[in-house]
């Protein structure tokens, strides 16, 4: 049997209730030993302290009249209610820390395996530590060839500056050269402009010339026609007196022969 931590009497194993204050008799889960603030445990003794001081106060009262024992009733029915309130109010805090345990140890289990994360990156640390102090003289050496490299390249980077500075000369050069030109250009184009104008007036004399060649071609060819028909005449002309001229010839060949059948041994009179 277990008693009361108010009214000190007795109750049966398993009760939640007192059976004569009313007294919440719930106990603690186990899985908050150690577990419960000492600011909520100090609460909780101050108002059992209170409980006990209510319930002397009421079994040890003088006797009292009627009207008093109906306001010490009312007193109590305030009183149990502001007990139930004050129940309710533990059973949220119990049902709230019982959360909070949850959590904390979900966080605790959380954060051993954190732990044992943040060792393996410990080592992992300490091989990558070992492995960038490696790089590090690897790096210095690099260092010390990318300096030797950087005075030969500002080296050249000097020759370089000074083939731009004669650069920017021979540009300078090129550019005026080029304004020369230009300028060349400009009279060109207007020596060519003026020849096109020449170009076009020579053109249209051209054509004159042309159509004036074309109407002395015609009447060339005019001409060239009339002469044909007169050298066709004069050509028949000819052949008539080739004609006559062989024909006298042949009479001449006939008579020099007779002449010379008549007068053998003598020269022919007819020689020439």
């Amino acid at each position: 049997m277990n008693n009361c931590p108010v009214c000190n009497s007795e109750y049966t194993q398993g009760e939640v209730i007192c059976p004569i204050c009313s007294w919440d008799l719930t106990p603690y889960p186990l899985t908050f030993a150690g577990q419960i603030p000492d600011e909520y445990i100090s609460k909780e003794k101050t108002k059992l302290n209170w409980a006990r001081e209510i319930w002397i106060k009421l079994h040890h009262l003088p006797s009292l009249s009627q009207a008093e024992i109906v306001e010490l009733q009312n007193e109590k029915i305030r009183l149990e209610k502001s007990l139930q309130q004050l129940q309710s109010q533990f059973a949220q805090e119990k049902s709230h820390l019982e959360s909070q345990i949850n959590i904390l140890n979900n966080d605790k289990r959380d954060l051993s395996t954190k732990v044992l994360s943040l060792e393996q990156e410990k080592s992992q640390f300490q091989s990558q530590a070992e492995t960038i102090s490696k790089e590090k003289i690897k790096i210095e050496q690099e260092r010390s060839h990318l300096q030797s490299q950087v005075a030969q390249i500002t080296q050249e980077n000097e020759c370089l500056l000074q083939r731009i500075a004669t650069y920017e000369q021979e540009r300078s050069q090129f550019q005026s050269n080029l304004e020369s030109l230009k300028q060349q250009q400009n009279n060109l184009l207007d020596n060519i402009k003026k020849l096109e104008n020449e170009k076009s007036e020579l053109q249209h004399q051209a054509n004159r010339l042309q159509i004036q060649l074309k109407a002395e071609l015609s009447q060339a060819e005019v001409k060239l026609i009339n002469v044909e028909q007169e050298r066709n005449q004069l050509q028949g002309q000819l052949q008539e007196v080739q004609a006559e001229l062989d024909k006298a010839n042949e009479d001449r060949e006939r008579l020099r022969q007779r002449l010379s059948s008549s007068k053998p041994g003598k020269d022919d009179v007819w020689d020439l």
